[in-house]
Formats: C-alpha cells, sequence, structure tokens
C-alpha cells in the first residue's frame, strides 16, 4: 500500500542527516532548497507506489478470476449458475474459461452455496435459493438438474461433484440472557440482534463456503450489536437440527457444527424463536461471577 507524502519524505530526511556527507543539512524551512528536493523525490516515489498498487489489484483481480478449483472458487461458480426454464442457459469455453455467451445476473437463482470436500474424494455441492418473500427455499428438481450439468461442465477432471438442496437447518438458542445498557430500548436492541443473527447465518454459505455455524462467532455477532453490554457466554447456549428432525434433539454447538443443508435460519417453532428465547436484562444486572 502506498505511503503518505510525508512518510516518504521523512525517510528521505533522516537518510539525508544520517549521512556523514549530508548531515549538514540541517535547515527546517520547508523551503530550503534540499527539503523542496526531498519534497519533489517523495512525490514521484509516491507516484510510482500508487501505480504498484493499481497494478497489484489488476494482478489479483487476475488470480481470482483464474480456476484454482479451490472449494471457495467452486462455491462462487457456483452462485453464478444461471437458470430460465423457457430458454436453457448453456455454457461455452471463451478463452479457455468455461462461461455464459450472456452473463444475466436476473437468472442466477442460487443465493446460498456451501461446498464441502469429502472424505472418498467426492465433493457436495448444497444449494438453495430465495423463495421472493424474504425465506430461503431448495431448488426444484429442474433447477437442480440444470445446476448438475452446469457443475459437469466448470469441474475439474477425475473430481466428481455431487449435489443437494434441501430445507434450511435451524439454529436455536437453548438459554440465553443479554445484558444492555439502560440507555437503550431493549426491545429495538433485541431486534437488531435477531437480525444480525439472521444475516449471519445468511453469510455461513454466501460469503463463506462450507455452511459452518461458529459459537464463537454467533456469540460475537451478538456483542457487536449496538446497545449491548455483554453476555455470559459460558451459559448461552445454542444448537442446530434438520429440518426433518424435532427441536432440541441435538446437543449443544460446543465449538462449531456443519449445517446439513448448507445454510440455516433461525428456529421458527412458536415458543423457541429468537424472539421468544433471548431475554434481555439490563446492564446494571450483570452479575459478578
Amino acid at each position: 500500500m502506498a505511503r503518505t507524502i510525508t512518510q516518504i519524505q521523512n525517510e528521505i530526511i533522516a537518510a539525508v542527516q544520517a549521512d556523514p556527507t549530508l548531515s549538514g543539512l540541517t535547515s527546517i524551512s520547508a523551503v530550503a532548497f534540499w527539503r523542496l528536493i526531498t519534497r519533489v523525490v517523495a512525490e514521484a516515489v509516491l507516484t510510482e507506489e500508487q501505480l504498484n498498487d493499481v497494478l497489484r489489484a489488476e494482478l489479483e483481480q487476475i488470480a481470482r478470476e483464474a480456476v484454482p478449483g479451490t472449494a471457495d472458487w467452486l462455491q462462487k461458480r457456483v452462485l453464478e449458475f444461471q437458470y430460465d426454464a423457457s430458454s436453457p442457459q448453456v455454457t461455452q469455453v471463451i478463452d479457455g474459461k468455461v462461461t455464459y455467451p450472456v452473463i444475466d445476473e436476473l437468472l442466477r437463482i442460487v443465493t446460498r452455496a456451501a461446498v464441502k470436500e469429502q472424505s472418498n474424494g467426492r465433493v457436495l455441492v448444497k444449494a438453495a435459493k430465495d423463495d421472493g418473500g424474504g425465506g430461503i427455499i431448495p431448488l426444484t428438481a429442474l433447477e437442480l438438474t440444470a445446476l448438475e450439468g452446469y457443475l459437469s461442465r466448470i469441474g475439474f477432471v477425475g473430481i466428481p461433484i455431487d449435489t443437494s438442496s434441501l430445507n434450511a437447518d435451524r439454529v436455536n438458542i437453548i438459554s440465553g440472557e443479554v445484558y444492555y445498557f439502560k440507555q437503550y430500548n431493549p426491545a429495538l436492541v433485541k431486534a437488531n440482534i435477531i437480525t444480525a443473527l439472521e444475516e449471519y447465518l445468511k453469510n455461513i454459505s454466501v460469503n463463506n463456503f462450507n455452511g459452518v455455524v461458529v459459537r464463537s462467532e454467533f456469540i460475537d455477532t451478538i456483542q457487536a450489536v449496538e446497545g449491548v453490554s455483554g453476555l455470559n457466554s459460558q451459559f448461552f447456549f445454542i444448537s442446530s437440527r434438520k429440518f426433518t428432525e424435532p427441536l432440541n434433539t441435538n446437543p449443544f454447538i460446543q465449538v462449531q457444527r456443519e449445517m446439513a443443508a448448507g445454510y440455516a435460519t433461525g428456529e421458527d417453532t412458536p415458543g423457541s424463536t429468537f424472539d421468544d428465547i433471548i431475554v434481555m436484562t439490563p446492564d446494571d444486572q450483570t452479575p459478578n461471577i
């Protein structure tokens, strides 16, 4: 990252004054001839460093768009999958890369994607889409088949890819007391906590690629909400379940847990939602334990 002119000039001045031949240049005047020279040189160096930053950004972009075959790369490609029931989206090889002749982001139906490298040498892609009303639903049979065809085109030779599209796992809070600063409205803080948690669950298969809920991240998400003074993480218990499993049949998440569907939402069983379970307590009642 390019330094500032002041940083560069100060380094030049320090080098000048450390040189036995030039150490006599001691004027602190900004218009001293030798200082003007250091200023001009510093501006030239700054320009070069800025050009280097631009070149680095371009090279990093090229590297990101290359085909490394990592799980992260594959997850991003799944999110670029295009589908149109009436107009088949057929990929082509252009400049050595498999892509669509026409990129249409409106046809990108997959909004959740997780990639799991399995011990048998196969790769499992878990995908889902928005339902148009703020929820998440599995792909239809036709959409999943089209995704499989797309993956067979972009995948690497010798690495078979399996796919699945399931209903979202549910993450629930078993016991959760949150302390808030009394200057804040607890109902508003609680609503913001729930929004932040749903965003976190969304991102485990959007910004990440493995669909894993990490307990410490879950707790950090709560503590980052404005108005939250803290919580007793030792007694803040969370769990998760597959959509087909009954509530509270799985053990607590001690460290992290991979979501079977690859993505998750908050528990929606009446009486067990985030809103039902989270208890807001004023910060002056925080126990000293």
